[in-house]
């Protein structure tokens, strides 16, 4: 064979062996797109590197400066039983890069790649799968960058152990979820600091990412973690800063254990169970985050003081803002809650916290308060399902500026709940009462307080010793409701108003003459007090007797309120040529052993008519006498009696086109010489009918008149 020929098939076999056999380490591809076959064949044994002197064995090029780092690229190990990492590089301080390699099925207790003792490292575009430990480990190892490197199925994608200053960019950390729990986590740094983490998608690990043990003054942005028990889960740490993260589908978004400082600013937390998720937790600051459709609460903070609340936005919760239990001197200021079971919820023990400038709109309960020495200033609780703002068992409380407006039942409720304060608080256009306070035993104050509601303004019912002043009420005014004489026991001063006419309350008075005009009477525990030529109009109840006994009204106009005169306990009184008409309600309601009263000679006309109510009723009240009265179109029955005995009913002059009278389960009651007639127009005062008449027949003549000179002009400029 000549030289030629035998170069030619030498040269061939030795191509073909490195074919087989060589790998190209100066290549910066990535080994991809091969069969099992062909990794097994081109398989690297693992790396171990223990000095700046061992890169030389591995590398691909370079010296270790910073300028011109040692690189090690391309390699493919799996390191499966060799009891080894992947890659172990101890106590070196050379620069270096490890590019476009894959490690995977490291051992029990190993690792893809540990560093430790490290600096000046660059890990970039790199695959760690399936080993044991972590996909990346860094072990008191300073100032390394892992860039774009992907890590899945190991129990830690990257771990970081007493590791600073390190950069943590562009990686993907996907199924980590050996040995969960409680292993099984994206990311992990333990007791690590002033490290960067940014631009990471960690996906479907156990958890997303966890600092623990005094990992502090860590900053983490931009960074997407779904799909976890806990995204971020913080422990003992301080100082971390969060910035535009996304953390989405997990059971817990943001959960803070034992930590301090931390600034959680603008990042998106939805979709969990809580958004953010605060336990122990204090002097943290929450701004501008996104918690949205979270199970249970947006943003909830348990035993944790003194952190900053603001200008987040919290939706479609079942709490947006929750301060659980026992949380101290928070700030809830300027945040959105809209469309969530209760809107902001103080609960179990949260005193001292301020709530502020807070929207909370189309809630169940816009602002929930369950706690003491909190203050509520300046919010925004409307289009609630329920109520604007509940106090439910909260004592020593503030209200100050509030708005509460368009909520289906109350603006504001009061319930079980002591010595708060309500100024200038506005509640409007409620469904049922603009404020509602119940059960509240000792002290509440409320002042300078605006409410126009349809149904009712203010009511206080089973509460005593209440302090009112200088409520401003339209459309309808204060009603007072109770089972003892304790229940009607309050401070309310004439500066409360119900459409600028003044409420007027008298208790425990005797022997008083007065005229007055306003909106409401108030008579508690009052004996021979006497209003003649008095006004009352626009009020919940124009004039309200509760244990009063005889008492005297006499030419007076009772007018355009919900009820006209009602009567409680409250016996021997005189009501005498009185005009009660156009009330809502009944124009006369005697109630609960209201017996020996007399009326006399009164006008009681067009009452009941909205709500198909009587001109006068009886409940449970004997003993009354109506004389010489004009009933005219009350829109139920003239006079109704129920369970009312031995009442007389004479010469009453009752105008109807429905019951004259009515008797339900009542006795001995006696009904002499009164008249039955068709309806007559209402008594309406100062208005005089008939001049109405001709005045309505002379328009229209005049009207018939410009007409024909419209259409026959001659006829009149003749």
């Amino acid at each position: 064979m000549g030289f030629s020929k035998k170069f030619c098939l030498v040269f061939s076999i030795i191509v073909l062996i490195i074919s087989l056999f060589g790998v190209n380490h100066y290549s910066s591809k990535p080994v991809t797109n091969i069969t099992s076959a062909q990794l097994f064949i081109q398989a690297d044994l693992p790396i171990e590197i223990t000095s700046n002197g061992d890169f030389d064995i591995y590398d691909s090029g370079g010296n270790g400066s910073k300028t011109d780092p040692w690189i090690i690229t391309s390699y493919w190990i799996n390191a499966s039983s060799n009891g080894k990492h992947g890659i172990s590089i101890t106590g070196t301080t050379d620069y270096f890069i490890i590019i476009n390699s894959t490690v995977i099925d490291a051992d029990t207790g190993y690792s893809g790649i540990r560093l430790s003792g490290v600096i000046h490292g660059l890990i970039i575009n790199n695959t760690f799968n399936n080993n044991n430990q972590s996909g990346i480990a860094l072990v008191t190892s300073n100032n390394n960058t892992l860039q774009n490197n992907i890590v899945k199925s190991n129990t830690y994608g990257i771990y970081l152990e007493s590791s600073d200053f390190n950069t943590i960019i562009y990686n993907t950390a996907e199924n980590n979820k050996a040995n969960y729990p409680p292993g099984g986590h994206g990311f992990y740094l333990f007791n690590s600091d002033y490290n960067n983490l940014s631009h990471n998608i960690v996906d479907n690990n156990g958890h997303g990412i966890k600092l623990r043990s005094s990992s502090n003054d860590n900053t983490l942005i931009n960074n997407t973690v779904t799909n976890h028990g806990y995204g971020f889960n913080l422990w003992s740490s301080t100082r971390n800063t969060f910035i535009e993260n996304t953390v989405n589908d997990n059971d817990e978004g943001f959960f803070l254990d034992v930590c301090t400082y931390h600034d959680i600013i603008n990042n998106t937390a939805n979709s969990n169970s809580f958004g953010i998720d605060l336990y122990s937790s204090n002097l943290n600051t929450i701004l501008n985050n996104t918690a949205n459709d979270n199970t249970f609460a947006g943003i909830s903070l348990y035993e944790s003081d003194n952190n900053n609340i603001t200008e987040n936005s919290v939706e479609d919760n079942s709490y947006g803002i929750q301060l659980w239990f026992t949380n101290r001197n928070n700030t809830v200021y300027k945040n959105s809650a809209y469309h969530n079971g209760r809107g902001i919820y103080v609960r179990l023990d949260s005193h001292q916290n301020n709530i502020t400038l807070n929207s909370a709109f189309n809630n169940g309960i816009g602002i929930h308060i369950e706690s003491d020495f909190n203050t509520i200033s300046h919010n925004i609780a409307n289009y609630a399902s329920s109520y604007g703002i509940y106090l439910d068992g909260a004592h020593n409380n503030s209200l100050i500026n509030n708005t509460a407006n368009y909520n289906n039942h109350h603006g504001i409720l009061v319930e079980d709940s002591n010595n708060n304060s309500f100024d200038d608080n506005t509640a409007n256009h409620n469904g049922d009462t603009g404020i509602f306070i119940e059960n509240s035993y000792n002290t509440e104050y409320l002042n300078g307080n605006t409410s126009c509601n349809a149904n009712l303004g203010i009511e206080i019912s089973n509460s005593n010793n209440i302090k009112l002043s200088n409520s401003q009420l339209l459309e309808t005014g204060l009603k007072l409701t109770g089972t003892t004489l304790s229940h009607y026991i309050h401070e309310i001063t004439p500066d409360n108003t119900v459409n600028n006419l003044p409420i007027y309350y008298y208790k425990h008075q005797y022997g008083t003459a007065k005229t007055v005009d306003g909106s409401q009477l108030i008579l508690v525990n009052c004996t021979l007090m006497s209003f003649t030529f008095s006004n009352f109009k626009y009020g919940y109840m124009g004039i309200f007797l509760i244990y009063s006994n005889n008492n005297t009204l006499a030419y007076s106009t009772v007018y355009n309120n919900s009820h006209g005169i009602f009567l409680s306990n409250s016996s021997g009184n005189l009501f005498i040529d009185n005009q009660i008409n156009f009330n809502d309600y009944a124009g006369v309601a005697l109630n609960d052993s209201s017996n020996y009263n007399k009326f006399i000679d009164n006008t009681i006309s067009y009452n009941g008519i909205l709500q198909n109510r009587d001109g006068i009723f009886l409940s449970y009240s004997g003993y009354n006498n109506f004389t010489d009265n004009t009933l005219n179109y009350n829109q139920r029955s003239g006079i109704y009696l129920l369970w009312s005995n031995f009442n007389s009913i004479i010469s009453n002059t009752i105008y109807t086109d429905s019951e004259c009278f009515t008797e339900v389960y009542c006795v001995g009651n006696v009904f002499q010489n009164n008249e039955c007639h068709e309806p007559q127009p209402p008594e309406i005062p100062g208005f005089n009918w008939l001049f109405a008449m001709i005045s309505l027949a002379g328009l229209g003549i005049l009207i018939v008149s410009l007409k024909k000179k419209q259409k026959f002009p001659s006829l009149f400029n003749s």
